[in-house]
């Protein structure tokens, strides 16, 4: 986080003055306890808070504390300090992992983190953020945003039986790193509770959010928490008031859950029980080794198109052929003709990959601008040669992974395939084309919503973690029946395939009864 960035590249953005109310009313139960916002901004939690402890009877000198790193905001929180009569000494200018030592022990911790993602967190900050865990520090990991490293420290500063009332992203749902921080919350507070809100809290920002309510902090005993999550409802715009209480327990959950699979109904989840038990349902990690696409550190550079290729003189010895996009993937396999009718449309489906960097065209490219800014990217920066993509054989199939139409798509083409997509090789007993059609069934259907993360806009995602655990039926596809079925999805008849597909894998091929698969696809129309 920069102090003098913008307001994306400090991740700043404020609390609506209807859900710092809710949760200041939650967090503080007494007009004595002293409150801390750690990322204060302007101060719009600590309003509330203020507000919370006039209303409980505190008439003067609220016990406040407040962080801010950005010069004019904090200039704000000090004005606003004044006006409720806090001394200027509980506004802390600076990043609040170099001013721990200077805050008390809280009872209520209210915060709004900062949503900047790791590369964007400049590496000194981030030596300063994971020195001040201590304790903790094992908790992140490297490629935590920075929301994850003030949730990790900030119980440090509570007392015992002290509160932590949060505004977050569902990255605290939908990352990996968000597993071991939930975990740790769950052994140090006696509840803790999610609410996700379904709405546009913050509309400048393409990012659903997550309330915690965490209460009760105490010692790393061996005690574990039970962690619930509700969904509620955020007001459309123009009203003013919105509860987060609620009669409602909510739905019990673990660290490590997917918020699709969380907010399942029951009889979704019990039917992906059924589906574990069976011997003709596997997992796509038992069938297949999955790893991600090749990396190239900067993409514009290293996919050219046909013509780019010819302006710049390369032979076909230094290209490869790629397939870089889901929009390309037409039918149940990507064939060679798929591959050149995009090339022809003037896809950028190249790699490039020198044999070396001595020929004239590879020279000509090597020294335009564009090059060198390729060249200090990450990836590029730690690779030798750098302009040198790490290669492997290319797959024989490939897993699309973003999005509600996860599946999986035989490579005929023997494209090498980008990281939008996940490489499956090492196939089993079965050939790419029977899994390719099997990922258009319910079964697969259902459980790659029920393991796929939430993202920002409501996407889904699939981790390869995630992948890896997806159930597939296992049956063997007539060649003519896979020609039906990949004719049915190039001519943009997707609910007719993924029928046909349940047709002829579980119905014929498996002998499933049409009870159990119309519940496997009701099932799957259930899920987030």
């Amino acid at each position: 986080m920069k102090a003098s960035g913008s307001r994306r590249e400090r991740g700043a953005y404020f609390t609506p003055q209807a859900v710092a109310e809710a949760l200041a009313n939650w967090a503080i139960k007494s007009r004595s306890e002293i409150v801390l916002d750690p990322s204060a901004g302007r101060g719009h939690l600590l309003a509330a808070a203020e507000k919370r402890l006039r209303d409980l009877g505190r008439k003067r000198n609220p016990l406040i504390w407040g962080v801010e790193l950005h010069g004019r905001s904090f200039q704000k929180l000090v004005t606003s300090f004044r006006a409720w009569g806090i001394s200027d000494k509980n506004a802390l200018e600076g990043d609040f992992f170099s001013r721990v030592a200077d805050l008390p022990k809280c009872d209520v911790a209210l915060m709004n983190p900062p949503y900047v993602r790791h590369h964007d967190i400049p590496t000194a900050t981030k030596d300063t953020m994971v020195n001040a865990l201590n304790g903790t520090r094992g908790i992140v990991d490297g490629r935590a945003s920075a929301w994850a490293y003030f949730l990790a420290l900030i119980p440090e500063l509570l007392k015992a039986g002290g509160r932590i009332a949060a505004v977050l992203p569902t990255d605290l749902l939908a990352s990996d790193y968000g597993e071991p921080v939930l975990a740790y919350l769950q052994k140090v507070f006696s509840t803790v509770n999610l609410i996700y809100c379904d709405g546009d809290v913050f509309p400048a920002l393409s990012q659903q959010t997550i309330l915690l309510l965490a209460d009760g902090r105490h010692k790393d005993d061996g005690r574990k928490a039970d962690m619930k999550l509700r969904r509620v409802r955020y007001p459309v715009q123009g009203q003013d008031d919105f509860s987060i209480t609620s009669k409602r327990n909510g739905k019990t959950f673990s660290a490590g859950d997917t918020l699709p699979r969380i907010l399942a109904p029951k009889s979704a989840l019990a039917i992906e029980a059924r589906l574990m038990k069976r011997s003709d349902v596997k997992s796509i990690g038992d069938i297949a080794k999955v790893e991600l696409g090749y990396v190239t550190g900067d993409n514009g550079f290293f996919h050219l198109s046909t013509a780019d290729a010819k302006r710049f003189g390369l032979s076909d010895t230094h290209l490869t052929k790629a397939l870089t996009r889901e929009r390309d993937l037409l039918g149940v396999r990507f064939t060679a003709a798929d591959w050149k009718r995009r090339m022809k449309e003037g896809a950028r489906d190249w790699l490039l990959t020198p044999t070396n960097g001595q020929s004239r065209g590879v020279r000509n490219l090597l020294k335009r601008k564009a090059a060198e800014e390729a060249h200090n990217s990450h990836k590029c920066d730690i690779r030798e040669p750098w302009w040198r993509v790490p290669l492997v054989d290319p797959p024989r199939a490939l897993m699309v992974y973003m999005g509600s139409k996860a599946r999986i798509v035989s490579n005929t083409a023997r494209a090498q395939v980008s990281n939008s997509f996940f490489r499956l090789t090492t196939i089993k007993d079965l050939s790419p084309n029977d899994l390719a059609v099997a990922s258009l069934t319910s079964v697969f259907r259902l459980s790659a919503g029920l393991n796929s993360r939430l993202l920002g806009g409501g996407l889904l995602k699939l981790e390869l973690s995630d992948a890896r655990r997806v159930l597939i039926a296992t049956h063997s596809i007539r060649s003519r029946d896979i020609r039906r079925v990949d004719n049915l999805l190039r001519a943009g008849q997707w609910d007719d395939a993924c029928q046909l597909a349940d047709r002829l894998i579980l119905e014929r091929g498996l002998g499933w009864s049409k009870t159990f698969i119309d519940s496997v696809r009701l099932a799957a129309s259930q899920i987030q």
